[in-house]
């Protein structure tokens, strides 16, 4: 199918999707304030569908402008896209509620009404606050005949910081703190830096990372978003900043096997297999695999990889959305886990992609120690 027509359907369900949300919203609202003036609810559908579809027309303008309004606009519009899922949620929970307890009282559909809009407002304030803060979880992995040189070494593993539109030079600023707070041996960037906007100051956003000098260096491989458009422009500032790109290949440091494969190359299954055959590592060996997504792990795991360090899954950011996470992931959407031979460590991110909030996860950054 031509990629014209994919888009085109992607964004068919999407706004099907957000549709059948507004609708939801406004059904339930004016069920629960059903004494308001026909005014009021005009206003309201009228403010619902601005809101909601601006989201989608900025995510488009992102793509070609960035300036203070542009910054500006779209992150009023990805908070309130937070917003609207919890009022989504809260619509639905305070109808079944209603029915459950056979609630009939128009006065007592509006106290309903007033606790979900409230409780909705709350938790976005709290999960706008919270996903500004960066958060460092510490693991210990076990590799099986592990260098000496590597027992007691320390790692970091920072992905998703998704700088642009929302996020600029100071919250990588905030997340190279967070890095030289721990002194790590060596570090492992593991894409998705940007979030796909052709800023014009790339180099800027990326620029405290000039100053993280681990002694073994730092490590970087693409994420998706590094793939919208060219590429080049987003590897020119990472390798700008001091990072060494692994793109399809496997650095030796002391014994350890690094191997950085590109997230387009190793998206898809047949493909992965085939770039793991083709790049020159020992399986025998004890190995790293830095890859964006935790996708193929049997893949990976014939292959002889030690372990797998992946991003990407966000955690799915918002509270209860990770549950579906785990499920796309079949359970390897987050933290340290085994899969047959070999680890999995996925994080949920230094920053995040659409709704800026953090409910229920972190923006983390992860020290690892070998043993």
């Amino acid at each position: 199918m031509p990629r014209l027509y994919v888009i085109l359907i992607f964004v068919c369900i999407i706004l099907c999707i957000l549709s059948f949300g507004i609708l939801s919203i406004f059904e339930f609202l004016l069920h629960s304030f059903s004494n308001a003036s026909p005014f009021f609810f005009v206003l309201l559908l009228s403010l619902l569908c601005f809101c909601t579809f601006g989201f989608i027309a900025m995510s488009v303008v992102s793509q070609y402008y960035y300036n203070t309004v542009s910054r500006a606009l779209y992150t009023l519009s990805a908070i309130w896209m937070g917003l609207f899922a919890y009022l989504l949620m809260g619509s639905a929970l305070g109808s079944v509620g209603e029915m459950i307890f056979g609630i009939y009282g128009q006065q007592a559909r509006e106290v309903i009404g007033v606790v979900v809009v409230l409780g909705a407002c709350i938790v976005t304030w709290y999960g706008v606050r919270r996903a500004k803060q960066i958060y460092t979880h510490s693991v210990s992995v076990t590799i099986p005949n592990l260098p000496a040189a590597w027992k007691g070494k320390k790692a970091v593993w920072v992905s998703d910081l998704h700088l642009g539109q929302i996020y600029g030079s100071k919250h990588a600023q905030k997340v190279v703190s967070s890095i030289q707070s721990l002194s790590p041996d060596i570090v492992f960037v593991g894409g998705d830096v940007f979030d796909g906007t052709k800023a014009p100051d790339l180099h800027v956003l990326v620029a405290p990372f000039k100053t993280v000098k681990p002694s073994e260096g730092i490590y970087y491989i693409t994420g998706n978003h590094e793939e919208f458009g060219d590429k080049t422009i987003f590897l020119d500032a990472i390798r700008g900043s001091g990072m060494q790109v692994l793109m399809d290949e496997c650095r030796t440091i002391n014994g350890m096997q690094i191997i950085g494969v590109d997230y387009a190359h190793a998206s898809k299954e047949k493909d992965f297999r085939m770039l793991l055959k083709n790049i020159a590592y020992d399986p025998a060996l004890p190995s790293i695999l830095l890859k964006h997504e935790p996708k193929h792990l049997d893949v990976a795991e014939d292959a002889g990889i030690s372990l797998q360090i992946s991003g990407h899954t966000h955690r799915a950011q918002m509270w209860p959305l990770e549950y579906i996470a785990r499920l796309a992931y079949k359970g390897y959407s987050y933290g340290l886990k085994s899969y047959g031979k070999m680890h999995v460590l996925v994080s949920s991110g230094a920053g995040t992609w659409g709704p800026p909030l953090r409910v229920g996860t972190e923006s983390e950054v992860v020290l690892i120690t070998f043993t």
